[in-house]
């Protein structure tokens, strides 16, 4: 679908009255999540708008498993391949791409560069678009290693990836520019409910800012800033959530006054204050389900996927997989959460959650049933029926693109 806007300006030097067209082509972007052959990468697909009908146009980095995707108002598409070994070796960390998106919704690729940890999960902006961080939620594996101590002894050492935060230059290209910086999370291997780290999820602040961690292995939440001066991540505060709850994802209040967490393993959000120093603190909690509503009918616990917020801040969206549904939250004057809405989401493993630009639709991405489900948002926040509008294999994740094009004439 494509929307055309009309400017009209004269022309300082020969007064001429010169005509702009700013055309506007919409596009989805679908990444295929997962550990199997069937994966098939990242597809660009046409979106229209106005009834969330979205029809494929290419297919890419068909061995890609497709861990985070992030556009930029420099009109690049930056993903990860959410892998823990690099192709042909054994480990070596994940792979982060950037491309732009021709016309015709073909992907040209302008930079790649190592993730230089296992499984990037999730990536950030400031809002300069001068830097790009990658959360890396890695694996949950170990090896042990024979080390001889200072006086001779020899010992064991559990040595365990990195879960870190990676901080990339972007350059004035929009090209993925060197590596700044790296800041790792670490669990304690004689805890086993937290000895693995997990960072799910970075999120930036509306302000562009404060980059807010979640360590779904750790149970915590970390807020950090750039030192630009000296091109490294200053962590200025910690909060601990409720052990083994899994903080997985993030959303800003547009306020800039609050945030949301999203929490795998108990399938609840809760709502806390921070300010500029770090500081935070919780405000309120609310489940996502039903009272007592734990397992599916399979007898596996239910888990909480993605979250986002409208762009009022009035309303939060998270999918539940295994109960199949997508819970509509409210947010009052003061940042509290509350339950409004479960639907059914219309498909099987809904992972991924984006709402179109003008905020119309709600779409989920099922990554078992194959499916990209569109939601009617009504004027309260409430949703509609699902209603299928794409398919494909594993899809897990999934934004919208909106490219301006100007062309002029006489």
């Amino acid at each position: 679908m494509v929307h055309l806007e009309v400017i009209t300006y004269y022309s300082l030097s020969s007064q001429e009255r010169t005509w702009i067209n700013f055309m506007k082509r919409y596009f989805a972007a679908v990444g295929s999540w997962g550990f199997g052959p069937e994966l098939k990468g990242l597809s660009i697909y046409q979106f229209n708008p106005d009834t969330a009908d979205m029809t494929l146009l290419s297919t890419d980095y068909e061995k890609a498993s497709i861990g985070a995707l992030r556009y930029a108002g420099n009109q690049v598409l930056y993903f990860t391949e959410e892998r823990g070994e690099k192709e042909g070796q054994v480990g070596g960390g994940g792979t982060l791409y950037a491309v732009r998106i021709d016309p015709d919704g073909r992907m040209q690729e302008i930079s790649r560069s190592d993730s230089l940890a296992a499984e990037p999960a999730y990536l950030a902006m400031d809002r300069e678009e001068r830097y790009l961080l990658a959360a890396h939620h890695a694996d949950s594996g170990h090896v042990t290693q024979i080390v001889r101590a200072a006086d001779g002894s020899l010992h064991a050492q559990a040595m365990l990836d990195d879960a870190a935060l990676v901080l990339f230059q972007i350059l004035p290209d929009g090209r993925i520019g060197k590596a700044l910086d790296a800041v790792s999370h670490h669990g304690d291997v004689k805890d086993p409910d937290h000895a693995f780290s997990h960072l799910h999820s970075i999120n930036a602040s509306p302000d562009g800012h404060l980059f807010l961690a979640c360590d779904a292995g750790l149970d915590r939440m970390d807020l950090y800033r750039i030192d630009d001066a000296a091109g490294r991540l200053v962590n200025i505060g910690t909060m601990h959530a409720e052990a083994g709850t899994a903080p997985r994802y993030a959303a800003f209040h547009p306020s800039g006054k609050w945030f949301f967490i999203n929490h795998e393993r108990r399938t609840e959000a809760t709502a806390y204050s921070f300010d500029e120093s770090g500081r935070m603190a919780q405000i309120s909690s609310c489940s996502l389900m039903p009272e007592g509503y734990q397992f599916d009918a399979h007898g596996n616990k239910v888990e909480a996927a993605d979250l986002t917020i409208s762009r009022d801040g009035a309303h939060l969206y998270a999918s539940v997989r295994g109960a199949e549904t997508i819970s509509v939250l409210s947010v009052d004057e003061n940042g509290c959460i509350s339950l409004q809405q479960i639907i059914s989401s219309g498909g099987i493993n809904p992972r991924g959650l984006c709402l179109s630009p003008d905020g119309k639709f709600l779409l989920a991405a099922h990554m078992q049933s194959g499916t990209v489900e569109a939601l009617p948002v009504h004027a309260d926040g409430s949703l509609g029926e699902a209603r299928t509008v794409a398919s494909g294999h594993c899809p897990g994740v999934i934004c919208i693109i909106e490219k301006q094009e100007e062309t002029e004439h006489e």
